[in-house]
């Protein structure tokens, strides 16, 4: 079925052969426009019958489409409840569309009949790598984890808290109770948290200070326990060049390339699972985590949780790489020529402003009503 068309977004999407209704999509499909991302994103791409477990501890069922460049996710109460809020919802709109931030990018929100909500979003990292030198989420935590290792997916084994034998083997330092492909997980958490990042000293300062902006507007929000995706991409002698090429997208930030004592390597870094807040649940694990868990834990407030994930990876990067090619801060300019470029941020602007004017005729709309509704009762 066609996508339905409104003034300021879509009210239905096609997803894989289902017909979803959309929710709040004038925001999103700003996102959409500015993003390059077309309106059928999901109608070819997408199979609601390869949904499973994302892995983590949330539980929350998830799939990637089938060009690599989306990832769909259940969307559960609570992350619901942080991004449907009209005020936090502008202003993530406003600062993804803006370009310059490592923030997720969140393509649609969607209803299934019968699966309940969606999020698709795309995906921080470039398609087309199929093998990974390195791919890890950090929190700047004990929490931190390697999840490709040489091109190799490493399997997670998690720690859950009603398992009490292993929490306390672990939290006393005995491994007679902990299986071999927990402490192999264990012992890769720790290469994640301890293994270094090398950057030059521009990509650093150009990183953090992305990161001091997207971090603050997760702060006022109230939200915490968001990660870094870092992709490491290390390119066969003489594609470096090409790959970099190939990794200039709207969808994800931009690639950094750089040489430390020979090794050459092409960066990719996005913040995304940044919808939780300092629940009632999180306050809990809270007082466990101190008691049990090894440090620095990750379930905290969410102004110490900035601090602290600011403080690591201020020291996670290290600027004393060399820059491999130069490669601008700006993606546009490098898939675009002057002209082109120019043109494609004019495109943007008008489409920011045909919403803007959609939007302000719809309240004008709702206004005038009222009024009527009003004079109505004053004869």
């Amino acid at each position: 079925m066609p996508e339905t068309r409104n003034a300021a977004g879509l009210e239905r999407l096609t997803v894989g052969n289902m017909d979803c209704r959309t929710v709040k999509d004038a925001h999103f499909k700003l996102i959409r426009q500015v993003s390059g991302i077309p309106d059928d994103f999901l109608s070819d791409t997408f199979d609601f019958g390869k949904l499973s477990s994302g892995g983590g501890k949330g539980g929350d069922v998830m799939a990637r489409s089938s060009d690599g460049k989306y990832f769909v996710k259940q969307l559960n109460d609570g992350d619901a409840h942080s991004l449907l809020r009209d005020e936090f919802l502008s202003e993530y709109v406003r600062l993804v569309s803006g370009g310059s931030t490592l923030i997720c990018k969140i393509a649609a929100v969607f209803e299934h009949a019968t699966l309940g909500r969606f999020i698709a979003m795309a995906n921080c990292l470039p398609a087309y790598i199929n093998s990974w030198s390195g791919l890890y989420d950090l929190k700047g935590s004990a929490d931190d984890k390697i999840l490709i290792e040489d091109g190799v997916q490493v399997p997670e084994a998690h720690k859950r808290f009603w398992n009490i034998d292993l929490v306390v083997c672990e939290a006393t330092g005995c491994n007679k109770g902990v299986p071999f492909a927990r402490k192999q997980y264990v012992k890769g958490k720790g290469q994640a948290y301890d293994t270094p990042i090398y950057v030059t000293k521009e990509q650093k300062a150009y990183i953090l200070k992305l990161m001091q902006q997207d971090v603050a507007f997760f702060t006022r929000f109230g939200l915490m326990d968001y990660s870094m995706i870092v992709g490491v991409y290390r390119p066969p002698p003489g594609f470096t060049q090409q790959a970099l090429e190939h990794s200039i997208s709207h969808l994800h930030s931009i690639p950094h390339a750089s040489h430390y004592k020979g090794d050459m390597t092409v960066l990719f870094v996005g913040i995304i699972d940044f919808l939780q807040t300092w629940t009632r649940s999180k306050r809990c694990a809270h007082l466990v985590k101190t008691c049990c868990a090894p440090s620095p834990i990750s379930t905290i407030p969410p102004s110490q949780y900035a601090t602290q994930f600011m403080q690591f990876f201020q020291w996670k990067f290290r600027g004393v790489a060399h820059p491999l090619c130069p490669i601008s801060a700006n993606p546009l300019e490098n898939s675009y020529g002057p002209n082109e470029y120019e043109q494609r941020n004019l495109e943007i602007e008008l489409q920011k402003l045909k919403l803007m004017i959609a939007s302000l005729v719809e309240k004008l709309t709702v206004t005038e009503a009222r009024v009527a509704q009003l004079e109505r009762c004053l004869i």
